[in-house]
């Protein structure tokens, strides 16, 4: 009984587009089903450790420079590796989603947000961590804080003479 509800739900399958920055093509913008959050999971939970592993100890190198460091990172990195999310988004490949600018990327996130209730998503997974596994996910504030703390400022004087 519920196969057949599900098959006659009428799921849109597209949440919005946006127009390229030739101002003639625009591209649909799908929507984020269990399908492409479990590529993006498996993708960060294969390469993107393995992308990790090898930038970690290449910052903790301590034979090189900061600046030998960065050059050894961003020489690591392939765009391929960069991309991938936004390509599994949009169901294109790689190479396809390299030829977008940042403009036109940052479109299809700001598309993402506006029709994914995320706060809702993200409350639901701070719930069942805490109900499967007695985990305490912090909310976004807290995260943030945490991760980038104020600065401290300091008073400069300036003698105008």
């Amino acid at each position: 009984m519920a196969a057949n509800k599900l098959k006659s739900l009428d799921i849109n399958e597209t949440i919005g587009s946006i127009t390229l920055t030739d101002r003639e093509t625009s591209i649909d913008v799908p929507r984020l089903d269990i399908s492409k959050i479990i590529r993006i999971v498996k993708f960060i939970g294969t390469d993107g450790i393995r992308i990790y592993s090898r930038l970690r100890e290449l910052l903790q190198n301590d034979e090189l420079t900061s600046f030998e460091r960065i050059i050894a990172v961003v020489e690591e990195l392939k765009e391929e590796q960069l991309i991938r999310v936004v390509a599994i988004i949009l169901d294109i490949d790689d190479k396809e989603a390299l030829k977008l600018d940042l403009n036109e990327i940052l479109d299809v996130l700001i598309v993402l947000s506006d029709n994914t209730n995320l706060d809702k998503t993200f409350t639901q997974v701070r719930t069942l961590a805490k109900k499967m596994f007695q985990v305490e996910i912090p909310d976004f504030q807290t995260i943030i804080q945490e991760r980038f703390p104020a600065a401290e400022t300091e008073t400069v004087t300036v003698e105008v003479g």
